[in-house]
């Protein structure tokens, strides 16, 4: 695929993402309000920047999705050696030069399997407070989930695989979500704040309210405690004045 392809499938998975956000946000504001009686625009945010990240995901990985007849089976599905992409790389450089290299489809097929665990290493360290090696392993699920995905024809919506499963892919995939989860953890620290648990965005908040177990009665004696008082001290302050008269 031409890194003009990636352009305008990242574009797709872009504008495929905020529409789903224009439709899901405002089903979750209402849900939020339900179960919390608050609305968290933080947790709103994380659910956006979500759904625009899988959509992107999705396009740059499974689309565009072929007519039948235009699918054209592997011959060689699986690639299971690993570095090999690398290799050629290495190649290109020492037969071209770095500069041309640097321009090729083969580079460029590396540094976009990095880029695209590293927005998910780093949620999941970051936002879930997940560890390292959990935020690790999310990458590794995500990029094997996506090479099962077309290796298998997308789940046998197709008759065979048109897509190569690339152990390569597994790896920079991989090394993506460890990048995301340095750079959460450096984000964490230079903040300088006490990372706080993770709390998740259904659970239910207490609200500010009157103890069942307090009575009219004894709300009405706090209301009007002292008021004896004051009243006992207008009946001494009037009798003096009479018997000054």
């Amino acid at each position: 695929m031409r890194v003009s392809n990636w352009v305008y499938m990242g574009y797709s998975g872009l504008t495929w993402g905020l529409v789903l956000c224009v439709v899901a946000l405002p089903l979750l504001a209402v849900a939020q309000w339900k179960l919390r009686t608050r609305l968290r625009a933080y947790w709103l945010m994380v659910t956006g920047a979500l759904i625009i990240y899988s959509c992107g995901v999705f396009a740059l990985t499974l689309l565009p999705l072929l007519q039948y007849a235009q699918v054209v089976c592997s011959s060689n599905p699986v690639r299971l050696l690993p570095f090999h992409s690398f290799a050629t790389v290495a190649q290109a450089a020492d037969r071209y030069g770095v500069l041309r290299t640097v321009q090729s489809q083969d580079f460029w097929q590396i540094v976009l399997n990095v880029i695209l665990m590293v927005p998910l290493g780093f949620i999941a360290r970051a936002v879930f407070k997940r560890g390292v090696v959990a935020s690790i392993g999310c990458g590794f699920v995500a990029s094997a989930f996506i090479e099962c995905s077309q290796l298998t024809g997308l789940w046998g919506l197709y008759d065979c695989a048109y897509r190569i499963f690339d152990v390569d892919d597994l790896m920079t995939n991989t090394f993506g979500g460890l990048i995301g989860a340095i750079c959460a953890v450096v984000w964490i620290a230079a903040r300088k704040l006490p990372e706080a648990p993770f709390i998740p965005p259904w659970a239910s908040t207490q609200r500010d309210e009157v103890p069942s177990t307090t009575s009219v009665d004894e709300v009405f004696a706090r209301l009007t405690e002292g008021c004896d008082d004051v009243r006992d001290k207008a009946t001494r302050d009037q009798e003096l004045v009479l018997s000054g008269r």
